[in-house]
């Protein structure tokens, strides 16, 4: 047996046992049984495989059970022959040559040794165990992995994000907020949010009792929790602001905006028309809250002082509030004209 294929790992004399053909069940066998088996098919078939570049080192590295000499023979290549005499003293040019041979041998050991990933020293069953775990190639080919799996997940979330819907609807009300209509509406969802918080109070406490479980942490036995005092909806003084407020900025503008409806005239196209006017909705919430609240042509006989007095408590701003939301209705409802003209 040589010391070459001693120095062999397994993966390697796996590769081996390919070259030589006729041996299976290589993944399974340990690393001695499969150097016996390649010494005993190679040095059967000397004249067949001492022509092969992967196998010729075999033929001319020193056997470790043997200290005879071999001298290259005629007919092979690379091969050696057995001398026959083993109590011959080994001469300068035997021993010179011995050292050329060992030299590359160990070269290659070395050279093997250190593109395996574990040494020879390490248990077998290691061996194994890390001779079938798939290892990269390259740094490269891990860069390019992380990269893939990255622009994968990627496409994952944003499918997944997407499958909900959230950035159609976020399109959609940016698109319906950027225009006249869209801002007069928000105005008047401010204004029935203000009116809403100071009409009915969050005064109503509730009660609950804390469980023995959570008065570690709630250090009492009972716990109030404030309600909207929802009996309010049965007063005079919730319904007269709020029907006064509809009336003057909902109700009365609507109407006209919707008789002087100037996106359907004679010339405009039907994409850009509104059911009403903002322009014209705009400007008679402007000119009706500045004629019936602010100068108080209404009160008392349409409007009560009381009433009157709720709304401007209500709203932040007071009346003035509903003539900026008519003005600013009414300045947004001409720039949005002019850019549809253009």
């Amino acid at each position: 047996m040589t010391t070459w294929l001693k120095n062999k790992n397994k993966p390697e004399l796996i590769k081996l046992t390919k070259e030589v053909g006729g041996i299976e069940g290589t993944s399974n066998t340990l690393k001695p049984k499969l150097v016996d088996i390649l010494d005993a098919k190679l040095k059967g078939n000397e004249a067949t495989y001492a022509s092969n570049p992967l196998l010729a080192e075999y033929y001319t590295s020193p056997r470790a059970n043997s200290p005879v000499k071999r001298e290259p023979s005629a007919g092979a290549p690379g091969a050696l022959t057995t001398s026959t005499d083993a109590k011959t003293p080994p001469q300068k040019t035997s021993r010179a040559r011995k050292s050329t041979n060992v030299a590359p041998e160990a070269a290659a050991g070395s050279s093997n040794n250190a593109g395996s990933f574990l040494p020879n020293s390490t248990p077998r069953s290691i061996q194994n165990v890390a001779s079938k775990v798939p290892l990269p190639s390259s740094p490269q080919a891990v860069s390019s992995f992380v990269d893939r799996t990255s622009a994968r997940v990627s496409r994952r979330v944003t499918a997944f994000w997407e499958s909900f819907g959230v950035l159609d609807t976020l399109d959609n009300v940016r698109v319906r907020a950027s225009t006249s209509q869209g801002i007069a509406s928000a105005a008047a969802f401010i204004e029935a949010a203000a009116l809403v918080y100071a009409l009915l109070p969050v005064s109503y406490p509730v009660t609950f009792s804390v469980p023995d479980v959570a008065q570690s942490i709630i250090p009492k036995n009972t716990v109030s929790v404030p309600f909207p005092n929802f009996f309010v909806l049965l007063e005079y003084l919730f319904w007269a602001p709020w029907i006064t407020w509809f009336t003057l900025t909902l109700a009365v503008p609507g109407a006209v905006g919707w008789i002087f409806n100037f996106t359907r005239a004679v010339g405009v196209s039907r994409k850009h028309a509104y059911p009403v006017d903002p322009l014209a909705f705009s400007l008679a919430k402007l000119l009706v809250v500045w004629v019936v609240l602010d100068q108080a042509w209404g009160t008392p006989w349409l409007v009560a002082p009381r009433t009157a007095g709720k709304l401007e408590g209500a709203l932040c701003g007071g009346v003035a509030s509903l003539e900026v939301a008519g003005a600013i209705g009414v300045v947004t409802g001409l720039y949005e004209a002019v850019l549809r003209r253009s």
